[in-house]
């Protein structure tokens, strides 16, 4: 599992043999602390070793080519902006950046459809805009990436922070939390990725918009009182934020890993069916 803080300088590591964990933390500090006396994190990628970020760097979205024994992360950073870049292992403990896939919008997560590699960003604050569905120019996950079509729910409001991508055949899923919502909790939408239904347009439109989680535990914040969220990070709120998607290669089951109390604690939850126990 890679993981960052919301103004890390590095991209962490945990890892578990059952995806359910418990999970331990990949070589966790650094012998000595900095200068100010702080713990200083290892990780497998480092602000100081990219190309071009000089705040941060977080989101990893991390992908396995079994075939070149390679490890694909696309990641956001800042510069102003915060673009997205890709970078690249051969062990999954040290990667090494190549360079930007896609400018200014940030949070971009990645799936291959057919043959392709395609993306989605969250969209337009305070529109039904609220993604963007991207392609990748050269077709592989490591090329630079041009917007294709909005992704459009009705009535959206808010302002869409991270999402989780799922595809089910032609059945592009993806799991949200949005900014603004009382309490922020995980949703998810779905979208057509056959082309021969796309009409003439610029957009897709969703054809299914459900609630999946909020929070009920107290490492989830349901202890806190529920408030409207804001951007940023948020400490100790019943809130649940920052999707993401994972299949066990072994069982098949289905999980979404996310995080509670708004940015405090990780958190992993199986997903069934409507109706499967």
């Amino acid at each position: 599992m890679y993981f960052a803080h919301h103004v890390g300088k590095q991209i962490r590591l945990a890892y578990s043999d059952d995806v359910e964990g418990p999970y331990t933390v990949h070589a966790p500090k650094e012998s000595e602390p900095d200068d100010k006396g702080n713990d200083v994190y290892k990780g497998v990628l480092y602000l100081k070793d990219t190309i071009n970020f000089i705040g941060h760097i977080a989101s990893p979205d991390v992908h396995v080519d079994h075939e070149e024994k390679k490890l694909h992360m696309i990641f956001h950073g800042y510069r102003g902006s915060q673009p997205s870049n890709h970078a690249v292992s051969s062990d999954g403990l040290t990667f090494v950046d190549t360079g930007p896939v896609l400018g200014s919008t940030p949070y971009l997560r990645v799936f291959k459809y057919g043959n392709e590699w395609w993306g989605v960003t969250r969209g337009q604050q305070g529109t039904e805009r609220s993604g963007y569905l991207y392609k990748s120019k050269s077709g592989e996950i490591d090329g630079k990436y041009y917007k294709t079509r909005d992704l459009i729910i009705p009535d959206f409001q808010g302002k869409l922070r991270h999402s989780a991508v799922q595809l089910e055949g032609h059945t592009l899923v993806m799991y949200y939390s949005t900014i603004g919502d009382a309490p922020e909790r995980i949703r998810m939408v779905s979208f057509t990725m056959d082309q021969s239904l796309w009409d003439d347009s610029d957009s897709l439109t969703t054809t299914i918009e459900a609630d999946v989680a909020q929070p009920q535990f107290s490492y989830e914040g349901a202890n806190y009182k529920i408030r409207k969220s804001d951007g940023g990070s948020g400490i100790n709120v019943h809130q649940l934020r920052d999707p993401y998607f994972f299949i066990d290669p072994d069982s098949s089951n289905k999980y979404l890993v996310y995080s509670g109390a708004g940015e405090v604690n990780m958190c992993i939850a199986r997903l069934f069916a409507q109706g499967e126990e």
